[in-house]
């Protein structure tokens, strides 16, 4: 059995991809520029939009973009930027469009409440970005948050000494498998207009708020620019069909589950929600600010069981893959399994079974031959095809009963 695999190196701001945006869509804060009554910087909102990307799982074909620019980044000037948009796994447009939790921070008390960190979300809205709150003092700030908000239960933030220093970000309840791909910010900086920005680095999360003076063409409207990280490690199943049984039917996928174990055997339960701590260390240095990440199992949560990472409609082709990924803590997890649910339609386009179930368990060790758990930000190829039962002589029950199959 030859199987398709990759051991993804983490490679920080080498292949880059807009995490869950249709494309290089901005991020809008406020949704009007009005006066506020108890501002302290004149009566201004401050309004922000901004542009998130998150170094990849590496990609065979990559996705330039005009931003970032390759100042900052790589000596070598290997840069590539990709795009998740519907040219990475289309077939989950449940990925994009994402809350992104923040924390806008400074080392003196800034808030009403005396406090020196402002919690807010980035909800995507009539295609923008919109803050949930307002930010009402103009100046520095030191931005950290991640992405997507919604596998998150609740989120804190502790200075890491200071928080111009770095910080130390918890999030509660996350899911332990998903198919968002669970992100941190590990770099930010203000830009000057939809696609410019300079000295954007891994390591700063300085961001610079201007007082709003009118519209987003103004000069004073903010913009700012978001890297993110893996917090997770992902599968990528690549389904095909075999070729002489798509002559005769098509196969529709409409549904992939997947659940994970603590052991080769698929026994071991474990347990469905995590904790994940972060610690943040701010650098000149353009290198990652990640330093430990612990993943602890919310002991009071229910045993994790299998969980949709695609419902909708994909029709199979022999020709080309269609690709779906499928993310997790990357510790505790030693084998998945698989739930595939699909309808069999003739080439006349009649529907000649509904709801066929096909069940895939897979080792990890075994498949990929080590025993090394997987990382985050490590993505491996699992390749399946989709055939039929017959062996010897094609009859009516068995060509619209296929199997799909660990592909040999």
């Amino acid at each position: 059995m030859s199987i398709e695999s990759e051991i993804v190196k983490k490679v920080f701001l080498r292949r880059l991809w807009l995490f869950g945006l249709a494309g290089l869509l901005g991020l809008a804060g406020c949704s009007d520029d009005g006066a506020d009554d108890g501002a302290d910087d004149g009566g201004q909102r401050i309004t922000f939009e901004a542009m998130p990307c998150a170094t990849g799982f590496e990609e065979p074909v990559a996705y330039t973009r005009a931003w970032p620019p390759s100042e900052g980044f790589d000596d070598d000037g290997s840069n590539h930027y990709v795009a998740f948009d519907d040219a990475v796994f289309a077939q989950q447009k449940n990925l994009v469009n994402k809350s992104i939790g923040v924390f806008f921070t400074r080392d003196a008390a800034f808030t009403d409440d005396g406090k020196n960190s402002q919690q807010a979300k980035f909800y995507y809205s009539d295609a923008k970005w919109r803050l949930n709150m307002e930010i009402k003092s103009a100046g520095d700030y030191y931005l950290y948050g991640y992405i997507p908000d919604e596998d998150v239960t609740s989120a804190s933030i502790t200075a890491n000494n200071q928080f111009s220093q770095g910080a130390v970000l918890t999030l509660q309840g996350v899911k332990a498998l998903t198919p968002g791909d669970l992100c941190v910010i590990v770099g930010a900086k203000e830009g000057t207009g939809v696609e410019t920005v300079s000295g954007l680095n891994t390591g700063k999360f300085t961001v610079n708020a201007k007082q709003a003076t009118g519209s987003e063409n103004s000069e004073n409207h903010n913009y700012i620019f978001l890297l993110f990280d893996h917090l997770y490690a992902a599968l990528r199943f690549r389904f095909t069909v075999k070729a002489t049984y798509d002559l005769l039917r098509t196969i529709k996928l409409r549904r992939l589950e997947m659940v994970g174990y603590g052991d080769a055997s698929g026994t071991e339960a474990l347990k469905s929600r995590y904790d994940v701590t972060i610690t943040l260390k701010a650098n000149d240095t353009k290198t990652t600010p990640i330093g430990d990440v612990t993943y602890t199992p919310v002991e009071s949560s229910s045993a994790l069981e299998l969980e949709p990472i695609f419902a909708g409609e994909a029709t199979l082709s022999p020709d080309a893959s269609t690709d779906f990924m499928g993310c997790f803590v990357p510790t505790g997890i030693k084998s998945v399994r698989l739930r595939s649910t699909y309808d069999v339609y003739d080439k006349n386009g009649n529907l000649i079974r509904q709801n066929c179930q096909a069940e895939n368990a897979i080792s990890l060790e075994s498949l990929f031959g080590t025993s090394t758990p997987m990382q985050r930000g490590h993505r491996r190829t699992v390749t399946l095809k989709v055939d039929p039962t017959y062996l010897y002589m094609l009859s009516e029950p068995d060509l619209d009963n296929p199997t799909v199959k660990v592909a040999n």
